[in-house]
C-alpha cells in the first residue's frame, strides 16, 4: 500500500495528441474535447494515457491507450464536379439507351454518403420542346441517364 502522497493517481496524455485536440482531468481521468472533432479529417484518434502514482517521472505509472472513433454527421453537402454536365445520343437510338451517368460526390460516409439522384420538373417555354422528364429516365442510385 503506498503512502498518502502515492495514493492518488495522476492522469495525463503520453501521445496521440499532436494537434491539443483533447484535455485529460489530472485528478479524474476524464478525457475532454478542446476542439470539435471532423470525422472527414481524422475518423480515429488514439490516445496513450499515463496513470502514474506521483507527479514527477520517477514514480510507478502504466500507459493505456484509448481508441477514439469519430462517427459520421451529413455536414458535407454533395456536389457535382463540373458545372455544366454535357452530352449527346445520335438520333434514332433505341429506347432506353444510356446518354450518360451523372456522378456526385459527397464526402459523408455510410447513410449520409449514400446519394440519390432525380430528375427535376423545369419550365421551358417553347410549345415544340417536350419536357426532359418525359423523354428521360434516371436511375436513382446509379446516375444512369437513359432515353
Amino acid at each position: 500500500s503506498d503512502s498518502i502522497p502515492n495514493s492518488l493517481i495522476h492522469y495525463s496524455i503520453s501521445s496521440g495528441d499532436q494537434n491539443q485536440l483533447f484535455h485529460i482531468n489530472e485528478m479524474s481521468g476524464a478525457i475532454r474535447l478542446l476542439q470539435p472533432l471532423d470525422r472527414e479529417a481524422q475518423a480515429i484518434h488514439v490516445l496513450v494515457i499515463r496513470a502514474s502514482d506521483t507527479q514527477d517521472t520517477h514514480g510507478n505509472f502504466a500507459l493505456v491507450p484509448v481508441t477514439i472513433e469519430v462517427k459520421d454527421i451529413n455536414d458535407n453537402q454533395p456536389y457535382f464536379p463540373v458545372e455544366t454536365l454535357t452530352t449527346s445520343i445520335r438520333e434514332n437510338q433505341p429506347p432506353n439507351t444510356i446518354v450518360t451517368i451523372i456522378h456526385a460526390i459527397d464526402f459523408d460516409t455510410g447513410i449520409y454518403g449514400q446519394l440519390h439522384y432525380s430528375l427535376m420538373d423545369v419550365a421551358i417555354n417553347e410549345p415544340s420542346v417536350r419536357e426532359g422528364r418525359d423523354l428521360f429516365s434516371l436511375n436513382g442510385t446509379s446516375g444512369e441517364l437513359r432515353s
